[in-house]
């Protein structure tokens, strides 16, 4: 079974309509129902899919119980949740090293930790690192 790393953005596409590379994401999420691949999460990524469902209702792209759902179905998933804390100094380095955000590069630790492909649908993100780190991915080359 292989394993990857997908950050909260491909979490959002599998309950947010509205977003880009839908079909991607939701394959990846059936992939692992069928245990063909396993996801792997620094435990942050349940606090920032919670807050990108607050903010998804704040502008009127879902409503406040159905945001709340999704929150439930993805905690109950059963993905490996690895502790921030075991990650956030090599965070810390990639986050100094390629000037960008704690957050974003915790997955990355994890990834790298784990020497497993990241996927996001960050394209900010994407764009910045793409050419330097071999692990990451955009989730529209899911498959």
């Amino acid at each position: 079974m292989r394993l990857i790393v997908p950050d909260a953005s491909v979490a959002l596409k599998w309950r947010l309509d509205d977003e880009e590379c839908v079909r991607q994401a939701r394959e990846m999420l059936l992939d692992f129902g069928r245990g063909s691949v396993e996801l792997v999460v620094p435990d942050l990524f349940f606090v920032e899919i919670s807050n990108g469902m607050k903010v998804a209702v704040r502008m009127g792209r879902i409503d406040e119980e159905s945001a709340r759902e999704f929150v439930r179905q993805v905690l109950q998933l059963g993905m490996v949740a690895i502790k921030a804390e075991e990650l956030v100094m090599r965070a810390t380095e990639l986050a100094f090293l390629h000037d960008r955000s704690v957050y974003d590069c915790v997955y990355l630790a994890a990834a790298e930790r784990l020497g497993c492909p990241f996927f996001t649908g960050d394209r900010r993100l994407y764009n910045a690192l793409r050419g330097k780190l071999g692990y990451i991915r955009w989730i529209g080359e899911y498959r």
